[in-house]
């Protein structure tokens, strides 16, 4: 008997651990900060809601695991660039080694070593999705549609009326 962890789950037959699925999770905390970053009352809702933060960490790390597969690899240069040009590291215009420290200790309690690689992994995510929907593109008017044909729902009711049944009664003029 080992006192190994059981897995949380598996993905393409590979036991995911839940030092794996808590890093995903972590994953996902970086990629609403950086997209949240200027609406603190969304980014709040969606940071407490743990059902869809873990239901976001399993599709990370499906995607994750399919952008491996796929050798897709994001340079030390990139994950640099797009840190240090994010506006919430910003301060005067220029990237704020002060606030990355500070947000990345009291808001990601993370080390800049694991916040860049988690940051790399969202990119590389991006990346495999790109590649996936790169040439895919749909107007405003098909996306209505489609949503419409999914969620509109009509309501009709009829009753059935035997003519026969009154043709004695009725004088027709």
């Amino acid at each position: 008997i080992t006192n190994r962890p059981k897995p949380v789950g598996k993905i393409d037959g590979e036991s995911i651990s839940f030092e794996e699925f808590t890093d995903s999770r972590q994953g996902m905390k970086v990629q609403v900060l950086f997209t949240y970053y200027g609406d603190f009352n969304t980014m709040t809702q969606i940071m407490r809601n743990r059902p869809m933060l873990n239901l976001m960490a399993w599709e990370r790390l499906i995607l994750l695991t399919a952008a491996k597969a796929g050798k897709v690899n994001v340079p030390d240069e990139d994950v640099l660039a797009f840190i240090s040009q994010h506006p919430l590291f910003q301060r005067k215009g220029k990237f704020d080694k002060e606030v990355y420290e500070y947000i990345l200790t009291n808001t990601l309690s993370a080390t800049p070593r694991q916040f860049e690689e988690l940051v790399r992994e969202n990119m590389e995510i991006q990346a495999f999705r790109q590649s996936l929907l790169g040439n895919l593109t749909i107007s405003d008017k098909e996306l209505k549609e489609h949503y419409k044909k999914l969620n509109d729902k009509v309501r009709f009711s009829y009753f059935l009326v035997d003519k026969d049944r009154f043709l004695e009664e009725v004088t027709v003029s």
